[in-house]
This record gives C-alpha cells, structure tokens and sequence, in this order.
C-alpha cells in the first residue's frame, strides 16, 4: 500500500476511535453541564418583564457574593435600602453567590429565607440573578425554581435577557465558561445598528477583568470577546471578586465593572494580580454598585457598607458602542 494511503487509513481510524469516544462520553457531559446550569431550560418558567420596556430612565442596584448570613451581608443590605429610598431603584441585580457555601437543596431550602428574604425584606422590587460558582453545588434548578414562589425572584432560565428602558441586559451563566459567549454574541448581534439600541449590559458573575486573587476569565473566553463582542458591550458588570472595582481596557469601550462585596470583602492582606485592564478605581471592603441608565448617559456610583459614597463614574452616549 502507497505511504500516503497508509497514513490516510491511519487518520479513518483515529478520528473513528475519537468519534466513538465522544459518543460514549456524550451522556456524562450533557449530564455534568446540566449540573452546572449550562443547558438551559426547555422553556422559561415565568415571563421576565419588569414592566420597564417604556421607560425614560431606570435606576438600580447591582451587589454580588451576598449570602453569608454575617453582619456584613445585614449592613450592606441595610445601606442599600436606605439608598434606594433616596435615590430610587426599579430593580436589583444578584450578581451570583447568593447562597453559600454550597447552594440550595431546593426552593424551599431555609436559606431561601435566612440569605434573601429577610436580609432583603424593605425591598419591594424585582431582583435579576445570575448563577455563582457557589450556587450550583447542590441543586442548581432551585435558582429558577424560586421564580415559581417569589414574585420579586425574576429568574426565568439560567440565561436570559430582559429590556428596561433604554438598557437591555443580558444575564449568562459564567459558570459554564466558553459555552456562554457565542449565545451571547448572537443575542447581541440581535437589533445591532439601529439607530436607537438601547445601552448593553451583560451580567455574569466572574469578572472579565480584575486585579483580585479570584478567579476571572480564561485566555479563551477573552480571545473570543476580543475577537467577536468586543464593542457591543457598554457595562460588563460582575461579581466573585469580593470587592467593588471599575476597570478599562485599552481598545475596547466597555466598563467592566466589578461588585461582588455584597457579604464576603477582600480586607485580609493579598498580592495583587496583574491585569490586562487599567483599575481606574479600587475599594477592598464591603459595599455595592448603583446605576442611573437614560438614553444620553449612564451614571454609576460606588457605596460603601453603611451607604457612603466611594466613587461615581458617568459615561456619555458619544462613547456607547465604540462611538
């Protein structure tokens, strides 16, 4: 037989041998990542609207790494009631972690009430959560689950998006790491170049960018965004890093703004990482992130855990979407 029939022959047989594997293994894998909330549910199980779709200007908060139980969690809750009662908040978003250490065993789980209800209790408002690494050791279907029984818990899929005013935000499951970007991309790409796009914002809950010990994206999932979403994105707003950071990239128009002090903080003593991104500000305690989102601007401000203010940052339509 002619040498290069050989090796072709021997090529048929390798990518047979790993087709048949991947086959074998298929089940497992679908079932790991259904574990993780990476396959969505058939159908969402409530309708997300926020009854904002018309809105001139929607204000809310963003906090994440909330549930720990601690005064930390009950005094930062409590700053961010007081602030939503001066400034005005239309909804909250969870940016994951929710429930530590481990999750839920399901919807009716008592830390339901203990991590949410009650340290969340003067908030009569809609809350947005994304899945924490924290959240899906247990049971991972008690996140949507609670949609079923609390009205403010507004979380139809482990993925989805929702329009309020002149923002659309996108919540993924960064849990599931490369897998989530390409449905992202196509649901940014979704509506791209009308002359009236409201602003971007995807919620996840690990960081595209941080300078904290915690774990953000991998190379991978930041060689994609550079290569398909980068400029489709206003705010990337995210949790895990357990601090309240606001971070650019040089290229790239996007906020990423980091909010994951909702409960645990990073005032222990830590190295620094290095990160690709420009810190442009920096605060290791506890506290939280509040938005005010109009057709011509959004304004974020940073609050520390009794409320005060850290930091405010505006950023002006002529600089949405590479513009």
């Amino acid at each position: 037989m002619p040498m290069g029939r050989t090796w072709r022959w021997w090529l048929l047989v390798c990518a047979l041998i790993v087709a048949l594997g991947a086959m074998g293994a298929a089940l497992p894998l679908a079932g790991l990542y259904r574990a993780k909330g990476c396959i969505d549910l058939p159908r969402p199980v409530r309708d997300v609207s926020l009854g904002l779709e018309q809105a001139e200007t929607v204000r809310f908060v963003a906090l994440g790494d909330t549930g720990t139980g601690d005064a930390n969690q009950q005094a930062v809750a409590a700053a961010l009631a007081r602030v939503c009662a001066t400034a005005g908040c239309d909804f909250v978003v969870l940016l994951g972690d929710m429930f530590y250490p481990n999750g839920l065993t399901g919807p009716d789980d008592p830390a339901v009430a203990r991590l949410w209800v009650k340290p969340y209790a003067a908030l009569d408002v809609p809350m947005l959560p994304v899945v924490g690494n924290h959240d899906l050791k247990l049971d991972v279907f008690a996140l949507p689950a609670l949609s079923l029984s609390h009205e403010r818990w507004h979380m139809p899929n482990f993925r989805y998006s929702v329009r309020a005013g002149p923002a659309q935000f996108h919540a993924i499951n960064s849990n599931c790491l490369f897998y989530q970007y390409p449905a992202l991309h196509r649901r940014l790409r979704h509506g791209a170049g009308r002359a009236e796009r409201p602003w971007q914002f995807v919620l996840a809950h690990h960081p595209l960018y941080s300078t904290s010990q915690q774990d953000d994206a991998d190379p991978i999932v930041r060689w994609y965004w550079n290569r398909t979403l980068r400029g489709q994105v206003d705010v990337y707003l995210s949790g895990h890093s357990h601090e309240l950071e606001h971070l650019r990239m040089a290229g790239d128009p996007a906020d990423f703004i980091v909010s994951g002090a909702g409960g645990e903080n990073n005032l222990e003593p830590r190295q620094r990482r290095a990160s690709p991104a420009k810190t442009r500000f920096l605060h290791r305690g506890n506290g939280f992130a509040w938005f005010q989102v109009q057709r011509d601007a959004v304004h974020m401000r940073f609050h520390d855990r009794e409320g005060a203010l850290l930091y405010e940052h505006t950023r002006h339509a002529r600089q949405a979407h590479g513009r």
